[in-house]
């Protein structure tokens, strides 16, 4: 597994992208104050970005693609932190549960989601439930690789090991159960207890 680096310096990055950002910026900061579910965005995002309508469809498009945008945008930045997670050197089974351990306290702690679901949990929360395909798909273009390697060994169907993996990483994440898993360590305990269930079954 590799990762690309890509280093610019301000000066070579095009005035759109400055203006994309500032206007990516902008919604930002207006959907985490409460603006995910109003009708203004894009009044109020052009206001606050000092651009005009027509220029947030010219360099970002409308509202749906102004959100596509900020979750690529949160997206890029956990990769970087998600690789170094991946490049541990663990055995296969703590491997796992370092990786759904990050990604649950990540989820949990990022802004951009907890607004979603705050503001519109109708609107989001399906697509997490209901229609969670689509997001298990994204979560399969960079799961895959790790998940062959930790199974070369192994006959597993690493999309079935991919699908599990992502239906409890959302149970975590959005729903409350018996047992506490509101903080990292209290999480790991719990997908330790969990990982052993195939053993206590199979007796």
């Amino acid at each position: 597994m590799h990762c690309l680096q890509f280093f610019v310096t301000v000066n070579d990055v095009p005035e759109s992208h400055h203006l994309r950002d500032r206007i990516l910026d902008a919604a930002e900061d207006y959907v985490l104050s409460g603006g995910y579910s109003t009708s203004k965005m894009l009044s109020t995002v052009a206001q606050r970005a000092g651009v005009s309508r027509p220029t947030i469809y010219k360099y970002v498009g409308d509202r749906q693609a102004i959100n596509a945008a900020l979750v690529e945008r949160h997206l890029a930045d956990f990769l970087p932190d998600f690789a170094q997670v991946v490049a541990r050197d663990e055995p296969p089974r703590a491997h796992l549960i370092s990786i759904l351990t990050f990604v649950v306290d990540y989820a949990r702690t990022n802004k951009l989601l907890e607004a979603a679901v705050r503001d519109a949990p109708d609107q989001t929360l399906p697509q997490f439930t209901l229609y969670a395909r689509a997001a298990f798909e994204q979560v399969r273009t960079f799961a895959l690789p790790v998940i062959e390697a930790l199974t070369a060994e192994r006959q597993v169907d690493a999309d079935a090991v991919i699908d599990w993996l992502c239906r409890v990483a959302v149970s975590l994440v959005f729903t409350v159960g018996l047992v506490p898993t509101t903080t990292p360590d209290e999480v790991r305990r719990h997908l330790e207890v969990l990982f052993d269930i195939p053993a206590l079954l199979s007796g």
